[in-house]
């Protein structure tokens, strides 16, 4: 919306793993993106990049949050227990996987292993908010989600004993980019959603 009418954009918009995301940029495939990782393993992904004319910098640190639709029978318990999860529908990314962990070590990260659990893997991040809002008996491990969109799929998000480990949010773009405007107007407004979500009370 900033962009003035009279100058030209050429925009790839892709939503991707943070693997997949670190390779496109290093590769020149990409010049811009933002990855999430567990602080935990934030040496790992910096390592990757290290000495491949890429700049990293932090923009968010979180603890996720659980996203339920608003009719969710545990949408009105304030803080919730991990207990009062066990029963319900799980959506989690299908891309979390950490390459140097072994298999066993990365369901012990991306799953809390309950047996008869219910489970629903998801690639496309922008279903997630369809497949919430149908299943009224499913929940989400999430970053922090503006007002705006709770409002418009009918969900909440709460916090929950559980969440005890932390997740940062970067952006890496090559070096010679630096100094480019729309790189800077960019961060700005990433700034500004970022501002509104500390904002927010749960």
């Amino acid at each position: 919306n900033n962009i003035a009418p009279d100058q030209g954009i050429d925009i790839d918009f892709k939503e991707t793993g943070t693997m997949d995301a670190i390779k496109n940029v290093i590769g020149g495939e990409e010049e811009v993106a933002i990855i999430r990782y567990p602080v935990l393993h934030e040496d790992y992904f910096s390592g990757l990049i290290q000495n491949k004319g890429i700049e990293w910098r932090s923009v968010f640190e979180f603890e996720y949050l659980v996203l339920m639709p608003n009719k969710h029978p545990m949408a009105n318990k304030a803080i919730l227990d991990p207990e009062d999860l066990w029963r319900y529908t799980e959506i989690i990314h299908g891309d979390t996987t950490i390459p140097y962990l072994s298999v066993k070590e990365n369901l012990k990260e991306n799953s809390s292993q309950v047996e008869g659990k219910r489970e629903i893997y998801v690639y496309e991040r922008s279903s997630q908010f369809d497949i919430l809002s149908n299943i009224e008996t499913s929940y989400m491990w999430v970053s922090p989600i503006p007002g705006e969109l709770l409002k418009r799929y009918h969900l909440v998000q709460k916090p929950c004993k559980a969440a005890d480990r932390k997740y940062r949010d970067s952006i890496i773009y090559h070096k010679n980019l630096k100094d480019n405007k729309m790189l800077i107007d960019f961060l700005k407004e990433v700034n500004k959603v970022i501002k509104e979500l500390r904002k927010q009370t749960y």
